[in-house]
């Protein structure tokens, strides 16, 4: 697997979980794994369907996280929202994650994003958090900076 130096950040495109593992093993101690996005990496041979497929990653994820003692951050798309008449988009809820119940119980915390049409404001609904809170939080994002900041009111 080809892993690639970028301002200070080891990048590497690996297809199966377990490519992923050999990376994480090999790199040492790391800070954070950042998998972007869940329902491209494959658990096995690709042939499963996509649930299980995205259960088995789940696990494995999971499985880095402990083995390892790094957290995964592990980005997944969401079911598609719908518009309601005022022009916002309906709140997610956790059961709007793709493919799979498993993301809601092997994650640690689970976050949602919602940005309203043609706004700079991001709902962030911390909707899981096993050692802490759970809430909502409005947030500015700067999208030339790639920047997420709270908002003053």
């Amino acid at each position: 697997t080809n892993v690639t130096m970028w301002a200070g950040l080891k990048l590497t495109n690996t297809p199966t979980v377990e490519a992923l593992r050999e990376v994480v093993e090999k790199s040492g101690p790391l800070g954070l794994v950042v998998v972007d996005y869940l329902q491209l990496i494959r658990a096995g041979t690709g042939d499963e369907g996509k649930r299980i497929n995205v259960e088995a990653v789940s696990l494995g994820l999971k499985a880095v996280a402990i083995d390892f003692s790094v957290p995964v951050l592990c980005l997944s798309s969401l079911r598609r929202l719908q518009k309601l008449k005022d022009g916002t988009r309906e709140k997610p809820e956790m059961s709007d994650l793709r493919e799979s119940g498993a993301l809601e119980h092997d994650g640690d915390i689970v976050m949602l994003l919602t940005r309203d049409f043609n706004s700079d404001i991001v709902d962030l609904s911390v909707a899981k958090n096993r050692d802490g809170r759970v809430g909502e939080l409005k947030l500015r994002f700067d999208g030339g900076l790639m920047k997420f900041e709270e908002t003053s009111g």
